[in-house]
């Protein structure tokens, strides 16, 4: 914000590259109206941070419609790993999840009880749970075990969803609770057709292997 200000007073173009500022940017209307109301105040806060920049280009896994304005804006994907440009996509026979501490819990015992081989990011390494297994934190080992998994069951991050499908994988994505600008993402991901998502209380054994069924 700092930084912009000073550009701005010293007459220097500012270009403004990065995720949020489709809070600003684009047509949200398609949301739902719960999400408009925090997407609305979640732009604000943006535009606080960042003064109006002389052109922006917003990086997402979807792209809504631009508003109407004559702002310079583009809008490109997410920006990839080299790790990721070069992964060979493969059908492997695992489920690759990965979830933080809010919520992993239930997201563990579904996939434990559904009996799906699966490898788990996240929560660092742990005693494996039946089919599950857990991996240390690794770009390379996470990259390859991505490229290699079945499908993809997950938090719905704008980085790791744009990954996912660039791969070519069947998301499940589950927004983490309380998180608006995911429960965002998972709307535009269901919208697309590209990915099912799910609230947490939603998930279950049925719904997972419906999932998995369809996605072969």
């Amino acid at each position: 914000g700092s930084l912009s200000r000073a550009a701005r007073l010293a007459g220097v173009p500012r270009v403004s590259v990065d995720h949020q500022r489709f809070l600003v940017e684009c047509d949200l209307s398609s949301l739902p109206a719960h999400l408009r109301r925090h997407a609305a105040a979640m732009g604000v806060i943006v535009r606080a941070v960042q003064p109006e920049p002389d052109a922006s280009v917003v990086s997402s896994f979807y792209a809504p419609p631009l508003k109407d304005t004559r702002r310079d804006v583009r809008q490109v994907g997410v920006f990839l790993r080299q790790a990721v440009l070069s992964a060979r996509p493969e059908a492997g026979e695992h489920l690759l999840v990965y979830c933080r501490r809010v919520g992993c819990e239930r997201i563990l015992d579904v996939v434990e009880r559904a009996g799906v081989p699966a490898l788990v990011y996240g929560l660092g390494e742990r005693p494996s749970r039946g089919a599950v297994r857990f991996r240390p934190l690794s770009e390379r080992g996470f990259v390859h075990d991505l490229a290699t998994c079945r499908a993809l069951l997950s938090t719905a991050g704008n980085q790791l969803l744009g990954e996912a499908l660039h791969l070519g994988k069947p998301i499940l994505a589950i927004p983490e609770q309380g998180n608006r600008e995911q429960e965002i993402n998972a709307h535009f991901l269901e919208q697309s057709g590209a990915g099912r998502t799910a609230r947490l209380q939603e998930l279950g054994t049925t719904l997972l292997r419906d999932f998995l069924s369809t996605s072969e």
